[in-house]
């Protein structure tokens, strides 16, 4: 069963997958709070540019040791760890199990409520596990990392255009730590459709 489901959403994210090239990505724009903002990922390095600083991950460190930027409980690991699933599989991002599946927006999620259901992968990479819910089209709607056992969860929440069933980028990003916003990102459409993607 969990190989079998494992597989089926590897199937769903080998399609948005194979709508852009693994080449690094580039996200650009605007936080909700005000300012400018720049996240790029590649498979050597990650890089994400805020008003407050600007805090790099190589791609082979230990993201425990490195939830980065501060304050947000790991957002930019969290990101890494996002393309790498997409562009490499759920192979490359470390070990990878079918968890299950989980409601696409587990804070609006009341008992007995019919919400939509995402498929939930989990993965032990770097130090850290991390959850991604993936909908039906292969996107990755939402992501929690933790950094070790007993902390609270990185929560990341991507929103995607209306009618994007494939490749492109979210249009926002959502980060949560400890259940207090970190940042709301709007992605410049413009930025996410010129960058190598």
């Amino acid at each position: 069963f969990n190989v079998v489901g494992r597989d089926r959403v590897a199937a769903g994210l080998a399609a948005v997958r194979d709508a852009r090239p693994a080449g690094p990505w580039v996200l650009a724009g605007t936080l909700a709070a005000g300012g400018e903002f720049r996240i790029e990922l590649s498979d050597a390095a990650a890089t994400i540019d805020l008003p407050t600083g600007t805090s790099t991950l190589a791609g082979d460190d230990e993201f425990d040791r490195q939830p980065v930027p501060p304050g947000s409980g790991g957002l930019l690991p969290a990101l890494v760890l996002w393309r790498r699933l997409v562009v490499e599989g759920p192979a490359a991002v470390g070990q990878t199990i079918f968890w299950g599946t989980a409601p696409r927006h587990p804070a609006s999620f009341t008992a007995g409520a019919a919400g939509e259901l995402v498929d939930v992968l989990e993965s032990a990479a770097a130090g850290v596990v991390a959850r991604f819910g993936v909908d039906a089209a292969g996107h990755v709607v939402w992501i929690d990392l933790w950094t070790s056992p007993d902390a609270d969860p990185c929560e990341v929440r991507l929103t995607w255009p209306d009618g994007n069933t494939g490749g492109g980028m979210p249009s926002s990003i959502d980060a949560s730590f400890g259940g207090e916003p970190f940042a709301t990102f709007v992605i410049d459409d413009a930025a996410a459709a010129e960058a190598p993607r």
